[in-house]
């Protein structure tokens, strides 16, 4: 999806929330690409640094969202889109940014109460 795309879904989407009006967006486990999504979310909406968008999704969200380097990298490109500066080059390798233990530390309830 190009960024100007996902630009405009985050748009429709909070123009939606803040009429209070229900909204669901979501991946198959709802911690890699719908962490990825709150994050660009953030930093399109409340003006958040990539790094700060990170951290309030791993605190208000779940401590295993946004899986790696490569998400991680991801809402710092949509950030600087955004913003019409340079961004830095995509992560060669992968690295992930949670546990891996395959214990899944949130709960379905937590992802819908959220």
């Amino acid at each position: 999806m190009p960024w100007t795309e996902l630009k405009w879904l985050i748009n429709e989407m909070y123009k939606k929330a803040k009429k209070g009006q229900y909204i669901e967006f979501g991946c198959m486990g709802g911690h890699g690409r719908t962490g990825t999504f709150m994050g660009c979310m953030l930093v399109q909406k409340h003006n958040m640094k990539a790094k700060d968008a990170i951290e309030w999704v791993h605190k208000n969200y779940c401590k295993e969202a946004i899986e790696g380097s490569k998400q991680e990298w991801f809402i710092e490109y949509y950030r600087c889109m955004l913003k019409g500066i340079d961004a830095p080059p995509m992560p060669v390798t992968q690295t992930t940014g949670f546990s891996g233990s395959g214990s899944n530390t949130c709960s379905i309830k937590t992802h819908y109460d959220l």
